[in-house]
């Protein structure tokens, strides 16, 4: 049925479109939409013709908001949610599926971010927002350009460089108050320059955060008062280097959690590492004036979820992108991709921690992938034809295809897509299940665009996504992962974007629900149409408006409905299914700049989070036994800063 509706809102829309005139040479917008998009196809492409469902958020969007993290970032992203896993860790799904683990590639700045262990990355106050760029985001599969990883959707995250930055220096301190605690105190430094010996550019970052100010209760009924233990922090630089068609990356990424009810009860707290050291270099070479190839390598030493024992991961790659233009906006990419990965245990690990039942001291894995992809204008539309054939070591082999048809007609645009993603167990998931098979991917998805007016653009997606024998872990004493039969959900998602002299206003809007809930720690008893702890509809809205020269007043309103998570029962015992009422946060933050849109000048914000003091939990993704996470209350978030 959802199939049926996919192809006709596309080829209906496609015939409606025919009819319209073309867009004014007044385009306030056009800054935006005429951004060079990389995330959905690696070549350079405008929004409305990217062969995917884009979302791009830029710096103005972010630091007009006040997002205190990549999670208010994301959470006014259609299709995403936030979610608990265990140890206190907060990550996000994506359009009904539990994402964080493995399902959602995370990219900086071109470099991997997600740890090889798992495939996890924690959101919380954890990366720093004053550097970035813009963040490119496809809502949708792109495991045929990117690998595994992105099975769901990929957060493509891009900084300022020495370009950008020209010499000059930025600073940002932050400093919050969440109920009677300090909520967060971070600090934020960026630089950057270029010059005849190339460019550079250099960001730090250090920060900490509560989870939470309230009270944790666990099954058995203890409690914690989580602004007193519950905390994390975090050290990150990011340095990059380029020279002519020569690019260097280094990133330090150290984020410890320090958590006090790790799988559901109460315990003395505890410190979980995720630390990574990440190493990236890569050379573009001119083929012809027409092609490019860039051979590139990269190098990654992790400890994640480093609590009671050290895992060392190391992975160790070699990439290679060809790149041709073949006339008339056609073109041609075709790469390959050599991975390994490697995990050891450290020396205060116990026989009883050794990986596959205690058998091994260590595990490696290794993949080889190639892809090629083509985009192929015509008359009716144009076309992308893309497919990687990808062989890992443990798994065996596959072939997954991807088909866009795109076309940009006067004010419309329009959108048909389909593609596989393959998802390999990787070396955390064999560690406790060597049988796993892996999990693929098929989504069928369909976009109208509409540019209203001068200023304004409004986009409605529809999707249908199912994953076959989905990679899912189960906590407890048995723990482990394995495979289940099948996930599919299937949902629409609205966005709206308006930009004028006055400010702009950004506006979301999603509906998902499970077409077949295979996947038994997902399903909510009694309720077939819902997913733990997945809101089934969200909304948002953000407003910019511009005072004077140097202010800006931002309102910003985030809408979830009620959602089925589990909780704490009258008396002591096993967790209890519960429905958490909807959720309406409204907040809001004030702006001063000195310089309005320059890097140079003093600036500051102010700005209140949870304005109705409504503490939304963090609900478990799963049924993992774990109550849900008492969310933060009201938060009053002060920024002083120069450049940023």
């Amino acid at each position: 049925m959802l199939t049926r509706f996919l192809v006709g809102l596309f080829t209906g829309a496609l015939a409606l479109g025919a009819q319209e005139s073309p867009v004014g040479a007044s385009d306030p917008l056009q800054d935006l939409l005429g951004t060079p998009l990389t995330v959905a196809s690696r070549k350079a492409m405008a929004l409305r013709s990217s062969p995917g469902i884009v979302t791009l958020i830029t710096r103005e969007e972010i630091l007009d908001s006040g997002a205190r993290d990549l999670l208010d970032v994301l959470g006014r992203v259609p299709g995403f949610y936030p979610g608990f896993d265990v140890t206190g860790v907060v990550g996000v799904g994506v359009r009904g599926a539990w994402a964080y683990e493995g399902k959602l590639l995370f990219l900086l700045d071109g470099m991997e971010l997600n740890e090889s262990l798992y495939g996890n990355l924690p959101l919380l106050n954890h990366l720093p927002l004053a550097t970035i760029k813009r963040i490119e985001i496809v809502r949708g599969p792109g495991s045929v350009v990117y690998g595994g990883f992105a099975e769901l959707a990929v957060v493509n995250i891009i900084t300022l460089d020495g370009s950008d930055l020209k010499g000059q220096a930025g600073v940002r301190g932050t400093l919050s108050r969440m109920g009677q605690d300090v909520g967060r105190s971070n600090l934020e430094f960026g630089l950057g320059d270029t010059s005849s010996l190339g460019t550079w550019s250099l960001g730090a970052y250090l920060g900490r955060a509560l989870e939470s100010d309230q009270v944790y209760t666990d099954p058995n009924l203890n409690q914690v008062d989580l602004g007193e233990e519950q905390h994390t922090r975090n050290i990150h630089v990011n340095a990059g280097f380029r020279q002519g068609g020569t690019h260097v990356r280094l990133l330090v990424d150290r984020y410890t959690i320090r958590d006090t009810n790790r799988f559901g009860p109460v315990n003395a707290p505890k410190d979980a590492g995720f630390d990574s050291y990440h190493l990236q270099a890569s050379h573009e070479f001119r083929v012809s004036p027409s092609s490019t190839f860039v051979l590139g390598g990269q190098y990654h030493w992790q400890k994640p979820w480093d609590t009671s024992f050290t895992k060392f991961v190391e992975r160790a790659g070699l990439t290679g992108l060809f790149s041709v233009e073949l006339g008339r906006s056609a073109s041609l990419q075709a790469g390959f991709s050599v991975l390994r990965d490697d995990a050891r245990l450290g020396a205060n690990a116990t026989q009883a921690d050794f990986f596959q039942g205690g058998m091994w001291p260590s595990l490696r894995l290794s993949s080889h992938a190639v892809f090629a992809q083509a985009i192929l204008p015509t008359v009716l539309a144009d076309f992308t034809l893309g497919a990687r054939y990808e062989k890992t070591s443990a798994s065996g082999s596959a072939l997954e295809p991807r088909l866009a048809v795109t076309k940009v007609l006067d004010r419309w645009h329009f959108k048909l897509l389909w593609a596989g993603a393959f998802r390999s167990p990787i070396l955390g998931n064999f560690a406790l299940n060597p049988n796993l098979e892996p999990e693929r991917t098929r989504t069928l998805e369909a976009e109208v665009g509409l540019r209203t007016g001068t200023n304004g653009l409004l986009t409605l997606n529809a999707y249908h996504n199912s994953i076959l024998k989905p990679i899912i872990y189960r906590a407890g004493n048995d723990e482990t992962y394995y495979n289940a039969t099948q996930l599919e959900t299937e949902g629409i998602e609205l966005e709206y974007h308006l930009k004028a002299e006055w400010g702009f206003a950004n506006a979301g809007f999603g509906l998902v629900g499970p077409r077949e809930n295979g996947v038994e720690v997902f399903q909510v008893p009694g309720n077939s149409s819902a997913i733990v702890a997945v809101p089934g509809a969200q909304a948002s809205l953000l407003v910019s408006f511009k005072v004077g020269r140097h202010w800006s007043i931002v309102p910003s309103a985030t809408y979830m409905s009620p959602r089925h998570g589990y909780g704490v029962g009258l008396v002591a015992g096993p967790t209890v299914v519960k429905t958490y009422p909807a959720t309406l946060l409204l907040n809001g933050n004030l702006r001063w700049q000195a310089e309005p849109g320059s890097l140079r000048g003093w600036n500051a914000s102010l700005g209140v989070f949870d304005l109705l003091n409504e503490r939304p939990p963090y609900l478990q993704a799963y049924n993992g036994g774990h109550p849900g996470l008492p969310g933060p209350s009201r938060e009053i978030v002060l920024r002083f800063g120069y450049g940023f």
